[in-house]
């Protein structure tokens, strides 16, 4: 029922394409075209649980959509859809195209996601090369599923990376994903490039993120939500400031228990190019969130940034903020929790350090709004560190190192508390302390 319809006899001379969606062949070498309103239903492109691979059924769908600039596209209803191939749209600027998921489950097939290659499950690149201004993706009520990782990590090299990328946009103005849901997913959950804004709102996040299967090499591919640019955004004078906000979000890595202490890299990432200098920044207002298992909560790198929480929790992790090579750089946590270091594991280089460090750049780290953060293992703090409001360091049981850090404590009631038990406890090498 959902392939009927109203359909539009059109000649030969019409000159339409036939894709078996909209327009049918007819017998005397004309058309039948579909009465078609705003929106695109998937099951007229056979789009069913039933097909073994939906990846071109939902490409045609979704390309007829971009082509008749219809602003809407559902899929048919809940249940598993398979894929075995990626998919990846072009859209033009003035142009919004919202993708109703209806509960519906993409699987991305396993043998397909082991191909030594990037898989994109939901992927738009935006075909203006200057200054797109004026379009818009939306993806709601949608879930990823991806295969997932082997019971052990077993890449060797980054020529053998085999990564899912869930959702991903590329020079789209305005992103919008909410309530969606992404599992298993070994590679990158949410990466949005050169965007201006972006909404995520109540994405729930599990196994999702990259790994570190190589000795020493602590940069492996794979966050739970990319946020960023590149050298192309020079060209792009309108996008020199981006803004993102994540809302009731859960955002969780593989369980480091279940992969021999590895972890997912990042749960939030912004990223730019230190060549661009001072000349673009992004805000990103974090709030009512969950990130767990990932070896950086935030890692910010070659762009200034403003990164805000409020409201978060952080559970296993193994550093609070990793800054590399950029300019000035603020995240504030506000009223929030952090405790569950991740254990210890001598092949897996962690650069951030158990706490919040910086590599060659501007970096101040605040805990305001009464946030409580416990350290179950050492910790270094490396960045000018405002502690205020009456929030609570804890360093358990554990050392705390602070290097060349200007450490400030605020107000009454903010404390920093060492247990008698650890063997140094507070350890300060250059920088400052000051006490208010």
């Amino acid at each position: 029922p959902d392939r009927g319809g109203k359909f539009y006899y059109r000649p030969k001379s019409s000159g339409l394409i036939v894709d078996n969606g909209i327009v049918f062949a007819a017998g005397n070498g004309g058309f039948w075209e579909r009465e078609v309103g705003d929106t695109v239903n998937l099951a007229w492109y056979n789009v069913t649980i039933d097909n073994p691979d939906n990846a071109s059924a939902i490409r045609k769908g979704i390309q007829a959509a971009i082509k008749r600039k219809k602003n809407f596209v559902k899929f048919p209803s809940a249940g598993n859809y398979i894929v075995k191939s990626s998919n990846y749209w072009t859209i033009p600027d003035n142009y919004s195209l919202a993708i109703e998921g209806n509960g519906a489950t993409i699987e991305v097939d396993k043998a397909a996601a082991s191909k030594a290659q990037e898989t994109y499950v939901m992927a738009f690149k935006c075909t203006e090369t200057a200054n797109s201004t004026n379009n818009k993706i939306a993806i709601r009520n949608l879930r990823i599923k991806a295969p997932g990782v082997e019971t052990k990590w077993t890449e060797t090299d980054f020529r053998n990376h085999k990564l899912v990328m869930a959702i991903e946009t590329d020079g789209v103005h305005t992103v919008e994903i909410k309530r969606c849901r992404l599992n298993d997913i070994w590679g990158y959950g949410i990466r949005l490039k050169n965007f201006v804004k972006a909404n995520i709102d109540d994405v729930i996040e599990r196994n999702v993120g990259g790994h570190f299967p190589i000795e020493n090499e602590y940069d492996s591919f794979g966050d739970g939500i990319w946020l960023g640019h590149y050298d192309v955004e020079t060209k792009r004078q309108s996008r020199k400031y981006s803004y993102a906000k994540i809302n009731n979000c859960i955002i969780q890595g593989y369980p480091t228990a279940k992969n021999g202490n590895f972890a997912s890299r990042s749960g939030i990432t912004v990223e730019g190019f230190s060549s661009h200098g001072k000349d673009i920044s992004m805000t990103v207002d974090v709030s009512n969130s969950i990130i767990a298992e990932y070896d950086r909560n935030i890692h910010v790198e070659g762009i200034g940034s403003k990164i805000n929480l409020k409201n978060c929790k952080i559970r296993n992790f193994y550093g609070l903020a990793l800054v590399v090579s950029s300019p000035k750089t603020t995240i504030a946590y506000s009223n929030c929790s952090a405790s569950g270091l991740l254990p210890s594991n001598p092949k897996q280089e962690r650069m951030a350090l158990g706490g919040a460090v910086q590599f060659g750049s501007d970096f101040d780290l605040y805990l305001t709004g009464k946030s409580v953060f416990t350290f179950n293992g050492p910790a270094t703090f490396r960045a000018n560190f405002h502690i205020d409001d009456e929030s609570v360091l804890d360093f358990g049981n554990s050392d705390v190192f602070f290097d060349h850090t200007n450490l400030f404590l605020k107000s009454t009631g903010s404390m920093i508390n060492i247990p008698r038990s650890v063997k140094r406890g507070f350890n300060m090498y250059g920088g400052s302390a000051i006490f208010e």
